[in-house]
């Protein structure tokens, strides 16, 4: 038997954009959340979580506030087990101040034309500016 090379699709650069913009959001979640997971304080093992789910939300997918930074176990436990308290112990650390705000936000609706080269590099930009603070 031949071993085959396997083909990978080469990304696009809206795609490559956007894992990076995916990664810088997680470090200024990260930096925000002062590097321990927000209901924990633990320092390790830690995934952010967006509040307003990314898929549902597209135009919050980078918003900080949007972003919780959670230990792996309670981030797993919330998409995985359905756990209901996740969300309510972060409006219960967060705030319903905040929580308003962030919904508000989620209310407002955005034509899908923005996802474009410089709607990333822009992203990317402002993300950068806020790890470096």
């Amino acid at each position: 038997m031949k071993n085959k090379k396997r083909k990978y699709k080469k990304k696009s650069k809206i795609q490559r954009l956007r894992d990076k913009a995916d990664r810088l959001w997680f470090e200024a979640c990260l930096k925000r959340a002062g590097n321990k997971c927000e209901l924990t304080d633990q320092v390790f093992g830690l995934q952010s979580h967006h509040f307003f789910s990314k898929g549902l939300y597209p135009m919050l997918r980078y918003e900080l506030d949007n972003g919780v930074v959670l230990k792996k176990g309670l981030h797993f436990n919330h998409h995985h087990k359905g756990d209901p308290t996740v969300h309510q112990r972060i409006i219960d650390k967060k705030g319903l101040k905040w929580y308003k705000k962030l919904y508000e936000k989620s209310l407002i609706k955005v034509k899908n034309s923005y996802k474009n080269i410089k709607y990333y590099e822009d992203i990317i930009q402002e993300l950068e500016k806020e790890i470096k603070g």
